[in-house]
């Protein structure tokens, strides 16, 4: 008799041959555990990847937030790290004898005569003819002023450390249109002295430009030295300042107004060109200058290396700032009277000054 045919080698272990199939699938089990285990560690791999992404992005997106709130509404103080300003206060105090100068923890107060102690130009002269004459001044500085994210109006602008007043501003105007007249124009010679400055009727010398004396050793190889302080605290210099306001040590350039002189005829002022005659003739464009429109800036500074705003005084419109961005002090007097400028030829307009 014939046997039936086996697929089974006699040569083989027949325990071997049984269990091939297990084998098979144990295989079969390890290799989707192992594409398992590579998937799941991949999934791992990019979710820890995208939230380490996200935390950048948010970290990022928190710093510039920072950064354009310190610039718009919660602006920096100044420095109260400063290098020694009670100390130049307190030696103009001692040298003057036209200023006494008391402090607390949040104020300097001035008393002055307003008399400066450099020279002065004649008065009277042909074109003022008013004689100097002491003055009774009472004037407070904070000594840690905020800058806001408005400005306010200012006639006193601020003050020397010998408390002698800025007060750009004129009282003449066009009799037809009310526009006020610049103190530096040609249409009118206000008698001013080689300090940009001349007197009121009531006998105050005041400074409508650089005072050119307090400033006779600045050089464009250094920083302006302070020379007083406006009516919102902040301080205030004439001319130079560092080409980066973050950096101490990089070159010191001539600070240039924003303000620019209009171009072609006045509209609804007085007949003509504008050429600088009026406070009307200027508009103010941002960034055309290292200023704003209060002439001041954030910068490092000799007496505030820790950075401060401060203003600087230029030689082009509008000299002497005619704003503040800092809480003016009630002690300077507010824009008001004659010669406030009005709204109307276009353009951004001054603001509004005596």
């Amino acid at each position: 008799m014939t046997e039936p045919n086996s697929s089974i080698d006699s040569n083989q272990d027949p325990d071997t041959i049984l269990n091939e199939p297990q084998q098979e699938k144990n295989s079969t089990m390890k290799t989707f555990l192992f594409i398992l285990a590579i998937i799941i560690l991949t999934v791992i791999i990019a979710v820890l990847a995208l939230s380490v992404l996200s935390d950048e992005e948010e970290s990022s997106d928190n710093t510039n937030n920072s950064s354009q709130t310190n610039t718009t509404e919660q602006q920096p103080v100044v420095s109260s790290d400063n290098n020694g300003v009670s100390e130049l206060i307190a030696a103009e105090d001692a040298i003057n004898d036209n200023i006494t100068v008391t402090e607390d923890d949040n104020y300097y107060y001035f008393a002055s005569n307003g008399l400066p102690t450099h020279e002065t130009g004649t008065f009277p002269n042909a074109n003022n003819p008013n004689t100097i004459s002491a003055q009774d001044y009472s004037f407070k500085i904070a000594k840690n002023p905020e800058k806001l994210a408005y400005l306010t109006a200012s006639r006193i602008f601020g003050i020397t450390l010998g408390g002698v007043p800025f007060d750009p501003g004129t009282a003449e105007t066009d009799a037809d249109t009310g526009w006020s007249i610049e103190a530096f124009q040609e249409l009118l010679n206000l008698g001013l002295d080689m300090n940009n400055a001349h007197v009121q009727p009531s006998g105050a010398y005041h400074y409508h430009g650089i005072p050119e004396a307090l400033v006779a050793n600045d050089s464009i190889n250094s920083h302006s030295t302070l020379i007083g302080f406006a009516g919102d605290g902040f301080p205030v210099y004439a001319r130079y300042g560092y080409s980066n306001p973050d950096d101490a040590s990089s070159t010191v350039k001539v600070m240039t107004s924003s303000w620019q002189l209009k171009t072609g005829q006045r509209v609804d002022g007085p007949a003509g060109e504008y050429d600088g005659t009026y406070t009307n003739d200027f508009e103010f464009i941002e960034n055309s200058g290292d200023l704003d429109e209060c002439g001041g800036r954030y910068t490092v500074t000799p007496e505030y290396p820790g950075g401060t705003y401060a203003y600087f005084f230029t030689d082009e419109f509008p000299y002497i700032p005619r704003c503040v961005y800092g809480t003016l002090d009630d002690t300077f007097s507010p824009a008001q009277g004659a010669g406030a400028p009005n709204q109307q030829g276009g353009g951004q307009q001054p603001p509004p000054m005596r």
